[in-house]
């Protein structure tokens, strides 16, 4: 039927083949994918963060909750987190938070701990109390730091009026 070739031809011809396929892989490079650039972590600590600077160039001003109950029973949390320039926590930031609260009277404030500065991994903490005005309100809060500034909103929620009366 078929002249079957001898063995140690096709053998040759394997060992070619195989020869060749690896030259051509070689030749090629790889060229093509390059390893990801990695940014070694920040510290926080400015001149250790690549290109940083040691001022905010943006805050972050975060509530644990966007509503709060009229009853004052609740204080809600804010943190303040300022960045510098690539985007990373600086600790030791002078942070000046201020409360606008439309009450007249009994406005809502803030307690914190002192300094009033960013801590070890770049944060500042305070909590907002409700004060002794029950109305339903939108408080406002503001976050400076390095004159960069940052708002958000708290919304006092839950008292309610009900007028009855005879029906006639």
């Amino acid at each position: 039927m078929f002249n079957r070739p001898p063995n140690r031809i096709c053998s040759f011809f394997k060992i070619l083949l195989s020869v060749s396929l690896l030259a051509s892989m070689i030749a090629c490079g790889g060229g093509g994918a390059k390893a990801p650039e990695t940014t070694p972590p920040s510290t926080g600590i400015p001149g250790t963060d690549p290109g940083a600077t040691s001022a905010a160039s943006s805050i972050q001003l975060l509530v644990a909750s966007q509503t709060m109950p009229s009853s004052g029973s609740e204080t809600v949390q804010i943190t303040v987190v300022a960045l510098n320039n690539n985007g990373r926590a600086l600790t030791g930031k002078a942070v000046v938070l201020a409360v606008v609260d439309p009450a007249l009277t009994g406005k809502a404030f803030l307690t914190n701990s002192l300094p009033d500065e960013t801590d070890a991994n770049g944060l500042f903490i305070s909590k907002l109390n409700l004060g002794t005005n029950k109305a339903n309100r939108t408080i406002t809060i503001r976050a400076t730091a390095d004159g960069v500034t940052a708002t958000n909103t708290v919304d006092v929620v839950g008292t309610t009026i009900t007028i009855g009366g005879a029906t006639s």
